[in-house]
């Protein structure tokens, strides 16, 4: 996916009208556009780019940008480390932990590709002290995604791993296949925000991505602060996260 795509369609196979951008991924889309008005072209050239690909909203926004920002920036300056600063104990926010994850991986044949995209990021990510791959471990394999997810969610569940990082075309099936097994909370989430609460309101194990949704870029990012977040067991969320638990006895002795 080049620069074009990856802006003007965030993570999509079709180009979705600016107002539909979400919220949460605004930061990131201006970057990016800071990236092809810097890099590609050089100060006049990338304003008339921006007119033709965005309109004059978009247009004054980025010339705005680029009277703060120095031509000469490279795509390294215009990290978010490198604006904002970077990640410290002190600034992780609400959720913030220093444990460290033994994290699962598991895709069907659809998911293979981006799987091995976020293992080569999980790899390197000081937050994982142990990388398991539950497969499948190529293309050819056809190998259904209720196996995977489900044998996912059963080795956390039986204390293997920590947390599940799920693959498949859409997400939804990884996740509600994991979802069958006792005490196991697995969700899809494609948005910062969704995956943030997901974490810290409902304390879910398990995050599932649609290979066909999300664009690997964004997956990328998700899953860095996805590690960050650690659920309160004695906040305001913990009661209900034990209703769930409860419910789900209840439903099995009921069978």
């Amino acid at each position: 996916m080049n620069d074009d795509q990856f802006l003007f369609g965030y993570g999509s196979r079709e180009l979705l009208p600016e107002k539909n951008l979400h919220y949460g991924s605004f930061l990131l889309w201006i970057l990016r556009l800071c990236r092809l008005a810097v890099n590609r072209f050089s100060g006049v050239f990338g304003i008339f780019f921006v007119i033709i690909k965005s309109g004059p909203t978009t247009c004054w926004l980025a010339f705005g940008l680029q009277v703060v920002l120095p031509i000469a920036l490279t795509p390294t300056q215009l990290a978010p480390s490198a604006i904002f600063g970077a990640v410290s104990v002190d600034n992780l926010g609400e959720g913030a932990n220093l444990s460290t994850y033994r994290v699962m991986l598991g895709a069907d044949f659809i998911g293979f590709p981006l799987k091995e995209i976020l293992k080569k990021e999980l790899a390197g990510n000081p937050k994982v002290s142990e990388l398991l791959d539950f497969g499948v471990l190529s293309s050819e394999d056809k190998n259904d995604y209720p196996n995977i997810g489900f044998g996912v969610a059963k080795a956390i569940a039986e204390g293997k791993a920590d947390r599940g990082l799920l693959v498949c075309g859409t997400g939804i099936g990884m996740a509600i296949a994991a979802n069958k097994v006792n005490g196991i909370r697995a969700t899809v989430a494609h948005d910062p925000y969704s995956l943030e609460r997901a974490v810290l309101s409902n304390n879910c194990q398990v995050i599932s991505f649609g290979a066909r949704v999300i664009a690997p870029e964004i997956a990328i990012k998700l899953i860095g602060p996805w590690l960050d977040y650690e659920f309160d067991q004695a906040g305001s969320s913990s009661p209900k996260v034990k209703l769930l638990s409860d419910l789900e006895s209840t439903a099995k002795e009921n069978k």
